[in-house]
Formats: C-alpha cells, sequence, structure tokens
C-alpha cells in the first residue's frame, strides 16, 4: 500500500515536471534534496524516539514498542505524502489552466495579427508608397502652416506647427476645427483663421481618418491586448510585440510617434502617468527608427522618448532602461 502511495507520488511529481518541460534526469537531481531532508528527518525521528523509549539491548526486541514506532511513522509519513500528492495535482492542473489560457491568447493575438497586416495591404491598395506619401502630407501641411505662422505673426512653436501639420492631414482641411484643439497650445481663433487661410490658397484635402485611423485602431488593440494579460509576464509580453513591431518599417514607426503626440495618439503614453502604461517606451515601439532620420521640425523623438533601447545604441541597456524593465509587468 504504502509503495503505491510512493509511487503514485512519484507519477504526481514526475507529471508536474514535465509539464515544466524539466526532463527525467534533471527531476532525480531535483528530488535528491527531498529524499536527503526525508531521511534525515526519520533518522532523527528514529533516535528521539530510542532515546524516550529506554529500550534494552540486553532483552529480547519488543516488537509492540517497534510496531507503534513503524504505525506512527507510516501514519505521518503516509499522510505527508498524501496532502504532498494532492499539492503537486492542484499545481498541475493550475499550471495545465494558464499553459490553455496562453494558448488561447496567442491565438488571438495571431488573430489580431492578420487583421493588421489586411490593414496594411489595403493602404499599399491606395499608394505602392503609402507611408512615405502620409509623411509627405504631413510635411506640406507643416510648412502652410509655418508660413502662417510667420505671416501672421502667430510665433507657433514648433512642436505646435508639427501637430497641427499632423492633424490638418489626418482629418483633413476641411474637417480640422476649433473643436478638435484638445491639448494643442493654441488658440481656438487661430485655428479658425488658418482654416479661411487655407481656403484661400485654394486647398481641398478630406484627410486619411478612414483609412488610417483603422491602422491606428487596430495597432492599439493588439498592443493593449497583450499589454493586460496577467497571464504573461513582462518577457513574453515584449516578445509577442516583438512580432509586431518587426512588421512596422521606419516610416510606420515614425508616423506612430508623431500620432502619439496628439489626440488620442495620447493614450500610447502621453495620458499615462504610471510607467508599466506608457507603451510606445514600454516595448521600444520607435527601436528601429535611425539615428539620423529626417525628422520634422527638429522634434526629436529620442529627447521625446529618452528611454526607449534604440537599435543605434547597440546591445548595452543604460541603467534607466534596465530599472524600467525590472519594474514593468
Amino acid at each position: 500500500m504504502k509503495n503505491n502511495k510512493l509511487k503514485t507520488l512519484k507519477n504526481d511529481i514526475d507529471i508536474y515536471f514535465l509539464s515544466k518541460g524539466i526532463g527525467k534526469k534533471e527531476i532525480n537531481w531535483l528530488l535528491l534534496p527531498f529524499i536527503i531532508v526525508t531521511f534525515i528527518f526519520l533518522f532523527v525521528i528514529f533516535v528521539v524516539w530510542i532515546w524516550e523509549t529506554s529500550i534494552d539491548t540486553g532483552t529480547h526486541i519488543d516488537y509492540e514498542a517497534f510496531g507503534t514506532f513503524g504505525d506512527f511513522i507510516g501514519g505521518v509519513i503516509g499522510t505527508f505524502f498524501a496532502f504532498l500528492g494532492v499539492f503537486l495535482v492542484y499545481i498541475t492542473y493550475k499550471d495545465q489552466v494558464t499553459s490553455h489560457r496562453k494558448e488561447q491568447i496567442e491565438t488571438r493575438f495571431f488573430e489580431l495579427l492578420k487583421l493588421h497586416e489586411k490593414n496594411v495591404e489595403e493602404l499599399y491598395h491606395i499608394d505602392d508608397d503609402i507611408f512615405n506619401l502620409y509623411l509627405k502630407n504631413i510635411r506640406n501641411f507643416v510648412n502652410i502652416i509655418k508660413r502662417f505662422s510667420n505671416d501672421r505673426s502667430k510665433n507657433f512653436q514648433n512642436e505646435t506647427i508639427v501637430e497641427l501639420g499632423y492633424l490638418y492631414f489626418f482629418y483633413g482641411a476641411s474637417e480640422y476645427t476649433s473643436e478638435r484643439i484638445g491639448s494643442i497650445q493654441v488658440k481656438a481663433s487661430d485655428i479658425n483663421e488658418f482654416n479661411e487661410y487655407i481656403k484661400r490658397l485654394g486647398i481641398v484635402y478630406y484627410g486619411s481618418y478612414a483609412n488610417f485611423g483603422k491602422y491606428f485602431r487596430q495597432l492599439f488593440q493588439i498592443v493593449s491586448y497583450i499589454d493586460g494579460k496577467s497571464e504573461l509576464n513582462y518577457r513574453e509580453k515584449e516578445q509577442y510585440i516583438k512580432l509586431l513591431r518587426v512588421r512596422l518599417n521606419i516610416e510606420e514607426q515614425y508616423l506612430l510617434f508623431l500620432n502619439s503626440l496628439v489626440s488620442n495618439g495620447l493614450d500610447w503614453e502621453k495620458n499615462s502617468v504610471q510607467g508599466n502604461n506608457q507603451l510606445i517606451t514600454k516595448y521600444n515601439l520607435l527601436k528601429n527608427i535611425p539615428k539620423e532620420y529626417k525628422q520634422i521640425e527638429g522634434i526629436d523623438f529620442k529627447v521625446i522618448y529618452p528611454n526607449i533601447h534604440y537599435e543605434f545604441l547597440g546591445n548595452n541597456k543604460s541603467e534607466k532602461r534596465m530599472i524600467l524593465e525590472n519594474s514593468y509587468y
């Protein structure tokens, strides 16, 4: 009976460790300390029992005393092994549930990734070089706003000019009104005046919101989906997001940077005080932008996101970055 319990326990232990990817040879080494401690425990109990029982070695063996001792050991050790077996079965079940949830997360992630790839394919149907075209349109609006600022002595800051340029590109010249100002440091009267300014220039542009808005919503959904899964640790989440990031070319990453500065794009990072919720830095989403990349009006992604481990920095992470990664979950 005791042998059966031990055999069952060993099977439970094997199943648990094998589910963790630990081979049988490693299991034996892991069990060795447990076996040694168990024998020491039994030996100590035996010595204490001998000491307290005062057995006379000159007489015949007291079978009753030894039988009582054996029953005691069998009861204690048997109960201990039974509880240990139940505990290991529970842990194994819990791990299997977690493993199943992780499989579901992986399946859903790749479904979302396919949707993202489909969105990108639809954008390329508009133009073979769509992301460079978007950047060109943003730069055109930036130049117009800069000229307007100089002509009307508005003295807009470079960051304000870039933010307005992106928003006019995104919503369109007729759709971006003073109601959409948000956090930009500009007066509503200046927006209304600029709208009249571009009308007189004969500029007609309907924006990229319909197509590009869906692109960014899908992108944010994928990252926030993985980030919100408590079944995954930070390193596991990072590996999933890396699969997404490698699909973003340099222009897409720079457009993401611009998007994160304004309007709903602030949810990527700027609206979050807690570092763990600052998704662009947390997952190095701008990692592959080259150091010498031609930026718009000197608005430097490296200054705004200083704690990303950029590719041009090599393998050595800064102390600040390592502290951040240790705090992520």
